[in-house]
């Protein structure tokens, strides 16, 4: 596809997402958040979130033996090549200057994980860390969360080349993660929180949609 410029190109995106609203009846505060890329969310919509050793086992990912011991060093890595990092929000028992993380991130997909799961607390890095010694199975993913209009709205106004690029890319991963829910017959929805209130975006819609680029 030819544009005129970026700014059309965010236009577009922000369209192409308002077209896929669809009413949010979902209702969950009491949940588990785990955040990664728009690359690599689509792996977990198809696989579960996996500890590093399972990824290497099932050879989601290639890391060197090097980088596995690296990764097992409590040191550098609390936790390890066999923990997954989740966070909560709203604990009320933090300690004075803890650390904690915020997952409502707009450069990041934020999955949130059913409480069926008990996790261990861990506040190496931050004070609402939790870490699950096991993988976790894509059913029990309640929702795919994203903040695209917000990063748009942000882009527009700072015209930086990079920043829109990667809000393209982010598009383009939205779409696959449309397509491999529908692929696996996944119960995720796809919510756009940019606002906070809770807007489903329809699957089916945004994996027609036409990448960019």
């Amino acid at each position: 596809m030819e544009f005129a410029n970026y700014s059309e190109i965010l236009t577009i995106i922000e369209n192409r997402i308002i077209s896929s609203f669809s009413k949010s009846t979902s209702s969950f505060e009491d949940v588990y958040h785990h955040t990664c890329s728009f690359e690599n969310a689509i792996s977990i919509i198809k696989y579960g979130i996996m500890p590093i050793k399972d990824l290497c086992s099932l050879n989601i990912e290639n890391y060197s033996s090097d980088s596995l011991k690296i990764k097992s060093d409590i040191d550098s890595h609390p936790n390890g090549v066999d923990g997954i990092s989740l966070s909560k929000i709203g604990l009320t028992d933090l300690y004075k200057d803890e650390l904690e993380y915020d997952p409502c991130n707009m450069y990041r997909v934020d999955f949130r994980i059913s409480d069926i799961i008990k996790p261990s607390r861990n506040s190496t890095n931050y004070g609402n860390e939790f870490i699950y010694y096991s993988a976790i199975n894509s059913e029990l993913i309640k929702s795919c969360d994203i903040r695209l209009l917000k990063l748009i709205e942000k882009c527009k106004k700072s015209q930086n080349n990079e920043d829109i690029k990667y809000v393209v890319n982010c598009y383009n991963h939205l779409c696959d993660i449309a397509k491999q829910i529908l692929a696996g017959n996944n119960n995720i929805e796809i919510r756009e929180m940019s606002n906070e209130d809770a807007i489903s975006l329809n699957a089916n819609i945004l994996s027609r949609q036409l990448k960019i680029g």
